[in-house]
Parts: structure tokens; C-alpha cells; sequence
């Protein structure tokens, strides 16, 4: 998807109402404008085909558009953190072993499996508390069919588990990285008296430290949390603060 199509989803996400639902919204002669300068206003109806984005023409005969749940995801980076974040945990682990002699093929499996959010326990050992038959149907997906499924649970607990196959010492220094970079605009003020070139680069480097979190953090269940992530704080915090700025 081209950056300036991203940056129109992201921009669409964070002018919806404060909990982040999919809101019809007017293009009113500014974003109209901005959405004219990028090419955007023809692409419109390719988003509708591709189900990102759904248009109708609002009571005071305007254009109105709104992301459908797919334009959500695509906008929040292909995710959705809280609705990761309550799901359901069956108390089971799912462990996939690599010991493959083609190296394309380990290369290959080894994306797929970080793409799909598994954990590295140790040297060809990933974990991942999604059920087999989801892990099966993402493998599927990413055109990958090698592999086999082991399907167990631990004596002990499970914190120990969880932080032997993340980082979340790294997880933790990209939300502190966020926070750093939006503590100058706890004040209103300090946004409203930003030129439109510092507001575009502030917004271009919140998009990519979120992009480094998405693809850094797993977004366990909350039953498998560590003690003291801050990844749900963080997200009412950006939540917070982009709706404001967007408003």
C-alpha cells in the first residue's frame, strides 16, 4: 500500500470518536483538499472495492467516508491491540521445532512465524498460545505447509515462559521511546503553534516507533501479561492524545 494511502487510513482512524470505532466522517473542504493534493479522491472507491473503506453521501449532501474493521487494522498497523489483548486463553502452548536443511524454506518459515507473533523460547523453538487450528489457517496464508505442531502445557508458571521467548525489555524501551516523543504535546499549545511541516514529521515518526511496537510486541492475552507492561497504558495514552490532535 502506498505510504500517502497509509497516511490518509491513519489520518481516517484518529478522527473517529474516542474509542476508536469505525464513525462515518464529512470530508469537509479541508480534508477534502489534502485528500485532492495526495491523489487520494479517485483511490476512494478502490479502498471500497477492497473493503478498507465505505463512502455514502452524508444528509447535507456531502461526501462522507468511514475505515470498515479491515481499515482499522490496515490503519493501526495491522492490528488492533485490545482486541488482542481480550482474547481468551486456553492455557495450552503451541511450539513449532525448525530443524530444516533448505535454508529458503527455514527463512520463509521463520517469517511467517514472526509475522504471526510467535515467540522465540530458544534456537529453533517458537512458541506461540494461538490454538493449532489458527496457527494452521496463518500458515496457510503465508503459503507455508512444512511444519509440525506440538501441543502441550507447563508445570510452572507461565511468566517465565513468556519473557524467555520475548523481549519485552526491548517492548518496554519502544513504549518509553513513545512516551518521550509524546510528552511535548501533553500541552495543547505546543501542537496548535507547530507549522504544518513539525506537525507532518512529528506524525510521520509516531507512525513508525508504533510500527517498530507492533512488530516487536505480541499483544499477549492479558492472563499472560509480565508484571508491569506498560503496552495498555501506552495505548490509552496514544489513543488519547491522536484523537486530540485530530479533532
Amino acid at each position: 500500500m502506498k505510504p500517502a494511502t497509509e497516511e490518509f487510513l491513519y489520518t481516517l482512524l484518529w478522527t473517529l470518536d474516542a474509542a476508536g470505532r469505525p464513525a462515518w466522517r464529512t470530508l469537509n473542504s479541508s480534508s477534502e483538499g489534502w485528500a485532492y493534493r495526495h491523489g487520494l479522491l479517485r483511490r476512494i472507491r478502490q479502498l471500497e472495492e477492497q473493503n478498507i473503506v465505505e463512502g455514502k453521501v452524508a444528509d447535507d449532501g456531502k461526501r462522507a467516508v468511514r475505515l470498515t474493521e479491515a481499515g482499522v487494522r490496515i490503519a493501526g498497523g495491522g492490528v488492533h491491540p485490545p482486541a488482542l489483548w481480550q482474547r481468551e486463553w486456553d492455557g495450552r502452548w503451541r511450539m513449532i521445532f525448525l530443524d530444516l536443511s533448505e535454508e529458503k524454506l527455514r527463512t520463509r518459515l521463520r517469517r511467517a512465524l514472526r509475522k504471526l507473533r510467535f515467540g522465540r523460547l530458544r534456537r529453533g523453538v517458537w512458541i506461540s498460545q494461538e490454538s493449532s487450528a489458527a496457527i494452521q489457517d496463518a500458515m496457510a496464508a503465508e503459503k507455508v505447509s512444512r511444519f509440525v505442531i506440538f501441543d502441550g502445557m507447563t508445570t510452572a508458571g507461565e511468566d517465565d515462559l513468556v519473557k524467555a521467548s520475548w523481549d519485552f525489555d526491548r517492548i518496554g524501551t519502544l513504549y518509553k521511546n513513545w512516551q518521550t516523543l509524546a510528552a511535548p504535546l501533553e500541552s495543547p499549545s505546543v501542537w496548535e503553534q507547530m507549522p504544518p511541516s513539525a506537525r507532518a514529521a512529528w506524525l510521520r515518526e509516531e507512525r513508525g516507533l508504533w510500527g517498530a511496537i507492533t512488530r516487536e510486541d505480541p499483544f499477549l492475552p492479558a492472563a499472560l501479561l509480565p508484571e508491569g507492561y506498560p503496552g495498555r497504558e501506552v495505548w490509552e495514552e496514544r489513543r488519547s492524545l491522536l484523537a486530540r490532535l485530530f479533532s
